[in-house]
């Protein structure tokens, strides 16, 4: 849409408040498990008592859930669609609630820091729920690549699941990449890359908590401190928290610190062309530090670091995409 008149700005702002709205309502009813509380069917007042809201908020809240589809209402009755029981009230439930609380979070941070004047570029959020909120995000992704991804890779899920099988994380963050490879590949050991005081330190505490300190070691180091030759049959390199410089010199590092036939996995967000969808790729790119580089530009990249059968995928309808690459065998 063309903005030409006051009148389509009015239009455009009403639009985006009404989306930011239901996103919030979305968000909020999530955290209340309202969408749990309509199974069975119940009315607004019954929805109301078993999340501890008001009716008149409960009903309200559902009304937007109607308005998106996510619930359906028959007279004063309320149930989710099926869509929404699939998605949101089964197991991906907490991974859907993460992507809320962390775009919450982030988008709320990108305004309040613009709004003191200290609105700066590069992933420097160190609040504990912010940093649990973004490694949940982490957890279906890998799930997704371990299933439809890794096994389409010559040798690589041979490798995970041999007893001297090893995984790099760089950047590990909280640790949930690292702890739902473990899960996945009973035998997998795991280094995880973490300078970050708070990261590291929340990182051993999920990893304690899921029993696997015997299995994932938490360094205090940089990617471009990374000496280790011939150690790691899987890497992953999330590009999107990294400038350009660093993920050049990094593939090099990466290169030299996988076994022969090794496979580095790295991550990408940032999407073509000037549609809204495009243009907040590259914000978030941008606002977690890394250089906003296509797919296919990282893979360039990739290669230009010596690596063979680089190819971009990921899974389907996801934000992000994967660009594997292997170390000649």
């Amino acid at each position: 849409m063309q903005i030409q008149t006051a009148q389509d700005v009015q239009r455009l702002m009403a639009g985006l408040i009404d989306s930011t709205w239901a996103f919030s309502a979305l968000a909020a009813a999530m955290e209340l498990g309202l969408l749990d509380a309509l199974d069975p069917a119940c009315s607004a007042a019954d929805a109301a008592a078993k999340t501890g809201v008001t009716t008149d908020v409960a009903r309200a809240l559902l009304d937007i859930l109607v308005s998106l589809g996510l619930t359906q209402r028959e007279g004063d009755r309320y149930q989710a669609t099926l869509g929404a029981s699939q998605s949101l009230l089964e197991a991906q439930r907490d991974d859907v609630l993460a992507w809320l609380r962390s775009t919450h979070f982030q988008s709320r941070g990108l305004v309040d820091a613009a709004r003191h004047g200290s609105l700066q570029a590069g992933w420097i959020h160190t609040d504990p729920e912010i940093l649990q909120a973004q490694g949940r995000t982490g957890r279906a992704p890998i799930h997704a690549m371990a299933a439809q991804v890794f096994p389409q890779l010559p040798g690589l899920e041979d490798r995970l699941r041999s007893p001297d099988a090893t995984f790099l994380d760089v950047g590990i963050g909280v640790g949930i990449i690292s702890i739902e490879m473990c899960r996945i590949y009973p035998q997998l050991r795991v280094v995880g890359l973490e300078p970050g005081e708070v990261q590291a330190a929340e990182a051993r505490r999920n990893i304690a908590a899921a029993s696997l300190e015997d299995r994932i070691e938490v360094r205090p180091q940089r990617l471009e401190e990374l000496t280790d030759r011939e150690s790691f049959d899987l890497i992953y390199l999330p590009q999107v928290f990294m400038p350009i410089e660093v993920v050049r010199d990094g593939l090099s590092r990466v290169h030299r610190a996988l076994r022969p036939g090794g496979w580095v996995f790295v991550l990408a967000i940032t999407a073509p062309g000037e549609d809204l969808h495009a243009s907040t790729t590259r914000l978030l790119n941008v606002m977690w530090g890394g250089s906003p580089l296509l797919a296919e530009e990282v893979a360039d990249v990739t290669r230009s670091a010596g690596f063979e059968s680089v190819q971009v995928g990921g899974p389907p309808g996801s934000l992000m995409k994967s660009i594997m690459g292997r170390r000649s065998v």
